[in-house]
C-alpha cells in the first residue's frame, strides 16, 4: 500500500513509508575459501542499520541505556578480593570504561571486539583496545577479521588474525571476538535478543516520519483507491504514481493510500473514504502493539524502564524493587556471565585477576529525602533502613497510610485471576524440565500442599521454639496442632530436603536448602499440573495464565513459587491460578484446576 498526497515534500516520504523494506541479518559469503570477510547483510551494512535503531527509536533507546546502567550496577571488582579493578587497560580508557564499552556493544549486537596489542619485547599482552563492533567483519571461520572505520566506502581496511591463548609467533596484533552462545541460523554474526521486535523498531521510525511530515504539511489521509488487477512490477508502480501525482497535485490536493490487490473484478476500482477519528484509533492501536513488541523482546517491563502505562499512577518502591531483582535474576545475571567469562579468559593471558560486575544492593538511592522514602518505599523498608526488623504478620507491607486489604476475603470478592500479562513477569522462572531427571522417593509421600508445611517453608521461623511455632500458627491459620506434629513434618521436610534444620537449646533454626551447582545432589522441585479428578491439563477455557505455565515446561523451586506471591500479591503456591467456577458443583473455588506437584530430581549430567 503507497501513500499519495498533492505535491509537497511529505509525498516522497509517505511513498518511502510504505515501501520500507527492513534489512535482514544475512551472511553473505563472497568467496568458496575463508581468506575474505563475510558480508553482514546483503549490503554488508547491517550493524549500521542496528545502529540506526538505536538513534532512531527513542524506546529502544532508553531501554539499552537502563540495560547498560543495570548492567554495570555499583562497577567493576575483583572477584577475589572485591576491590574495584585497576589496570592499566590502554592509553585512552580506564579498567572502567573499556568495560563499559564492551557492554553496550553487547547489548546493541550481542558481541564484543577488542584488539590486542603485545609487548615488543616479551610478547604479552600490553593493551586492550575497544573495536565497535560495526567496525568489524570475519570470515567464515572467525579465524581472521578486518575492521574498517567506514564500511560504505571500504577505505582503509585493516586485518587481524584471531587472539589465541598464549600464542602469538608474529608478534602481532591480534583481535579478540566474542559472543557468548544463542541458538540462531548465522554461523558467523550472532542475532541480536531484541531480534523479534526489530520490524516494531522501524514502524516506530516510521510513524515518528510520518507524524512529522503531517504535522508540517497539514494533511491527512482521505480515501482508499483499490485497483484489482493484480499487484504491479515496481517500475509499473512508480509510472502510474507518477501520473496520479501529476493529476492531482495542487497545494490543496488530497491524499490518498493506493493499494493494488489480485482479489475483486479485475476492471472495477473502488474508492472507500477514511474516517479521521476511525484512523487515529487504529493508529493508536498500532502504536501500542510496536511498544509491547519492544518492551517483551527486551524482557523489559513497563514499570521498571519508565514507560508510562494509560490509567496507571506508576508503582511503588517495593514492586519496583521486586520487578528490578526478577530482571537481575535473569537477564542481567545471564548477560554478566557471558561478558565476565569472555574478559577472564583474555585477561588471565596478561597476568590480569579474574574480573566480576558488582550489583547495586538497592534500586533506590538511601539518600532520598524523607517525604519522598514515605512515598515510594514501604513502611518495613523504612524500617530496614533504620535497622529494625520488619512489623509481625505482614504489617509493614504496606506504604504509610495505605489501607491493608484482606487477602483472603480480597481474593475471594474480587474473583482474582491470573492472565497471559501475569505470565509475562514470570516466564523465565523456573529450569526446563529437560535438564533433569526425575527420582521415585518415599521422602515425597507426604501433603505437599498442606497448610502447616507450607507456614513452615514461607514464614521466618529462624530461632524460635516449637511451642513459639505452635502458637504463630494458631493464630495464624487457626489450626490447632501439636508441637510431635510440628516436629514431624520439619523432619520431613529437611528429609524431602526442602529445607536445613536443626533443634538447638529448644530453639529451631531453619532455612531453605540451596541449590547445589555442580553436584549428583537430588533436589526437590514443583511442575505445575492439574489436580487429580479435573480432567485434562489444558481446556478450550484455561486461562492465559495457566496455559503458558504448563507450556514453559519448566521445573521450579519453592523459592521460585514464593517470588511469584510476592509479584502476585498472592499466595499462588495455594491459590495457583486462582479463582475458578466448578461447573460441575456449581461453586467457586478460590483454587483454579492446577496444583503444585513436588518432584525429586537430579540435573542431567552430574551423575
Amino acid at each position: 500500500m503507497s501513500e499519495k498526497s498533492a505535491g509537497d515534500k511529505g509525498f516522497q516520504e509517505l511513498l518511502t513509508f510504505a515501501r520500507s523494506i527492513t534489512p535482514l541479518p544475512d551472511e553473505v559469503i563472497q568467496s568458496t575459501s575463508d581468506d575474505r570477510w563475510v558480508s553482514f547483510g546483503t549490503d554488508n551494512l547491517y550493524p549500521n542499520f542496528l545502529l540506526k535503531l538505536y538513534g532512531e527509536c527513542a524506546l529502544h533507546r532508553g531501554i539499552v541505556g537502563k540495560k547498560l546502567n543495570f548492567l554495570m550496577g555499583d562497577g567493576i571488582v575483583t572477584k577475589a578480593e572485591s576491590k574495584p579493578f585497576i589496570a592499566n587497560i590502554n592509553q585512552v580508557d580506564s579498567a572502567e570504561e573499556l568495560i563499559q564499552k564492551l557492554s553496550y556493544d553487547f547489548i546493541l549486537f550481542q558481541a564484543f571486539a577488542i584488539e590486542v596489542q603485545y609487548d615488543i619485547l616479551n610478547n604479552k599482552p600490553l593493551y586492550f583496545n575497544h573495536i565497535p563492533i560495526n567496525h568489524i567483519r570475519s570470515n567464515r571461520s572467525r579465524t581472521k577479521f578486518w575492521v574498517c572505520q567506514d564500511w560504505f566506502k571500504r577505505r582503509d581496511i585493516l586485518t587481524y588474525d584471531r587472539w589465541v591463548k598464549g600464542v602469538n609467533e608474529d608478534r602481532k596484533s591480534k583481535i579478540f571476538y566474542y559472543t557468548g552462545y544463542a541458538p540462531s541460523v548465522n554461523n558467523i554474526y550472532p542475532d541480536v535478543d531484541y531480534k523479534a521486535s526489530v520490524t516494531a523498531m522501524v514502524t516506530d521510525m516510521l510513524i515518528n516520519n510520518w507524524f512529522k511530515n503531517n504535522i508540517e504539511d497539514g494533511f491527512s489521509p482521505a480515501h482508499i483507491i483499490s485497483f484489482f488487477k493484480g499487484v504491479p512490477t515496481s517500475e509499473e508502480s512508480r509510472e502510474f504514481e507518477r501520473k496520479f501525482k501529476s493529476t492531482y497535485s495542487g497545494s490543496d490536493g488530497l491524499k490518498y493510500l493506493i493499494n493494488y490487490s489480485t482479489g475483486g473484478d479485475s476492471s472495477s476500482v473502488k474508492i472507500d473514504s477514511i474516517p479521521s477519528d476511525d484512523y487515529a484509533t487504529k493508529l493508536t492501536e498500532v502504536i501500542k502493539k510496536v511498544e509491547n513488541s519492544i518492551l517483551q523482546s527486551h524482557s523489559a517491563t513497563r514499570l521498571l524502564f519508565g514507560v508510562e502505562t494509560e490509567g496507571s499512577l506508576g508503582g511503588n518502591g517495593t514492586e519496583l524493587e521486586i520487578q528490578y531483582e526478577i530482571f537481575k535474576q535473569t537477564w542481567v545475571k545471564n548477560t554478566r556471565n557471558v561478558i565476565e567469562s569472555g574478559l577472564n579468559k583474555l585477561f588471565a593471558d596478561a597476568g590480569l585477576p579474574s574480573i566480576e560486575f558488582k550489583d547495586k544492593s538497592s534500586l533506590f538511592s538511601s539518600s532520598l529525602d524523607s517525604t519522598t522514602k514515605e512515598k515510594v518505599l514501604t513502611i518495613d523498608e523504612l524500617r530496614n533502613i533504620d535497622g529494625k526488623s520488619p512489623l509481625p504478620n505482614g504489617a509493614g507491607h504496606y506504604l504509610i497510610g495505605a489501607t491493608v486489604p484482606n487477602m483472603e476475603n480480597g481474593f475471594s470478592n474480587n474473583g482474582k485471576k491470573l492472565t497471559g500479562e501475569d505470565f509475562e513477569l514470570v516466564k523465565d522462572f523456573g529450569v526446563h524440565r529437560g535438564e533433569f531427571e526425575f527420582v521415585a522417593d518415599e521422602a515425597l509421600n507426604f501433603a505437599g500442599d498442606d497448610a502447616i508445611e507450607n507456614y513452615l517453608i514461607s514464614e521466618k521461623i529462624d530461632g524460635k521454639s516449637i511451642a513459639t511455632i505452635k502458637a504463630d500458627i494458631q493464630n495464624a491459620l487457626g489450626i490447632d496442632t501439636t508441637s510431635e506434629a510440628i516436629t514431624e513434618k520439619i523432619n520431613k521436610l529437611t528429609q524431602a530436603k526442602i529445607i536445613s534444620s536443626d533443634i538447638k537449646n529448644g530453639k529451631v533454626n531453619i532455612k531453605p536448602v540451596e541449590q547445589p551447582k555442580v553436584s549428583n545432589e537430588v533436589q526437590v522441585m514443583y511442575e505445575y499440573v492439574v489436580r487429580s479428578g479435573y480432567g485434562k491439563p489444558l481446556i478450550a477455557t484455561s486461562r492465559d495464565f495457566c496455559t503458558k505455565l504448563i507450556n514453559n515446561d519448566r521445573l521450579y523451586t519453592r523459592a521460585d513459587i514464593q517470588q511469584m506471591s510476592s509479584i502476585f500479591g498472592y499466595d499462588i503456591f495455594r491459590h495457583c491460578g486462582g479463582w475458578y467456577f466448578n461447573a460441575d458443583t456449581g461453586k467457586a473455588e478460590n483454587q483454579c484446576r492446577h496444583e503444585w506437584k513436588m518432584v525429586k530430581v537430579i540435573r542431567k549430567g552430574n551423575r
